[in-house]
């Protein structure tokens, strides 16, 4: 284990494809254990559901920064609502709550990354 991670280094290498010299492979402030075994995340990846927020911003609260809500990592609709984490955090929206959701879901400069706007003709403008 030359990173300290607690995974060894045949593991990160054979299995994982991770560095075993880095403990944090994709550098967003996890480290590759934490991602496998706590929170099931790809540790070569900073944003495992690609929606637009960071691993670490999901699984963690941080006010200065702006994130008062810990979403799912691995899902980007955390509250399965049909509207983005991303969206409803943009929007002011709570993303773990299905009851709160964008009240002008397809306006404003996030709308593209609304799957509800592509199916509403939002997107044909740019196609």
């Amino acid at each position: 284990d030359s990173d300290g991670d607690g995974l060894s280094d045949s593991y990160e290498t054979d299995t994982l494809g991770t560095d075993y010299g880095l403990e944090d492979t994709d550098g967003d402030y996890m480290s590759d254990k934490d991602e496998v075994y706590i929170y099931g995340t790809n540790p070569n990846d900073q944003d495992s559901d690609d929606d637009g927020l960071g691993d670490n911003y999901e699984v963690t609260t941080d006010i200065g920064a702006g994130n008062v809500y810990i979403t799912d990592p691995l899902n980007s609709d955390t509250d399965n609502d049909g509207y983005g984490d991303r969206v409803e955090i943009e929007e002011g929206t709570d993303p773990t709550d299905p009851n709160s959701k964008p009240s002008t879901s397809c306006d404003g400069p996030f709308a593209w990354m609304n799957p509800i706007c592509w199916m509403t003709g939002f997107m044909d403008i740019f196609l």
